[in-house]
Order: C-alpha cells, then sequence, then structure tokens
C-alpha cells in the first residue's frame, strides 16, 4: 500500500515539474495527463484530444526517460491493439497434427502401395505388347470378340 502512495507521489512530483516547463496553452488545460493525453468531458460526455501533438509528448517522455525516472503514464503492452482476443489464424495451421496423422498412416502402407504400382506397370507393359501383337496380326472384329470372351470393354 505504500509503494503505491510513493509511486503516486512520484507522478504527481513529475507531473508538477514537467508542468512548469509546458506552454502556456497546455497550462490551462489542467494537469500533465490532460495535456499528453485524450480525455473525456465529465460534463458533456465528448472526447478531446491532447493539447500537445503526439511528437512533443513523445519528446517530453524520452526527457523523463533519460534522466532516469520512470514515466508514470506508460500504456500496458502485450495486448494487440484493437484485439480482446488475437485473430483466428489459418485453416492449415490448426488443421496441421490431423493431416500429419493421416500423412503417417499412409506412409506406413506405402510399400505395399509401391509395390501394387510396380505390378500394375508391368501389367500394363505386357498388355500394350499384347495390344502391339493383335493389331498386327487380328483384324479388329476379332480383338473386339477376343476382349468380350476376356470381359473386357471394347475399345
Amino acid at each position: 500500500m505504500a509503494a503505491v502512495e510513493a509511486a503516486a507521489d512520484a507522478a504527481k512530483k513529475l507531473a508538477k515539474e514537467l508542468f512548469t516547463k509546458l506552454p502556456k496553452r497546455a497550462q490551462q488545460a489542467g494537469g500533465l495527463p490532460g495535456v499528453l493525453f485524450a480525455q473525456r468531458s465529465e460534463t458533456q460526455g465528448r472526447w478531446h484530444g491532447p493539447v500537445l501533438p503526439a511528437r512533443t509528448a513523445a519528446k517530453i517522455r524520452k526527457e523523463v526517460l533519460v534522466s532516469g525516472r520512470e514515466w508514470p503514464w506508460e500504456p500496458e503492452r502485450g495486448i494487440m491493439r484493437g484485439y480482446a482476443n488475437p485473430p483466428k489464424g489459418h485453416k492449415r495451421d490448426k488443421e496441421r497434427d490431423a493431416r500429419w496423422e493421416i500423412i503417417k498412416k499412409k506412409m506406413e502402407a506405402m510399400p505395399k502401395t509401391i509395390l501394387d504400382f510396380r505390378a500394375s506397370k508391368v501389367d500394363k507393359a505386357k498388355s500394350e505388347q499384347e495390344g502391339i501383337l493383335e493389331k498386327l496380326l487380328l483384324t479388329p472384329s476379332q480383338v473386339r470378340k477376343k476382349r468380350r470372351k476376356a470381359g473386357g470393354a471394347a475399345r
């Protein structure tokens, strides 16, 4: 409790010291926070901008920090501007774990898939060789009859 009171006293002392160095129009606006930051009017409820420009307020803040004192009106950090909650992110990031599980399962079945693929290539090459021989030696009607007997569709 005493530390909070000491910090408040230090802030008031700093404000009073800085307040005397401000231009006249800034001194007429009230206390230092009212000069540096936007304030809401208590009577009308409207917001009024700061009396001093942001660049001047930053310069005053920098002078205080360089002199080794603490700036009591430091804004809170850690919350993203304009967001009460962080953005949703990307769908690919959300589904990454499930996708890796699918990939692992498919990779386990990959040796069998490769063997099946190679066997189908060999079968296809044999059938193409037979197809060439059929084209050379048989008539188109004989080729169709042969395919019907084998259960395949005619080309």
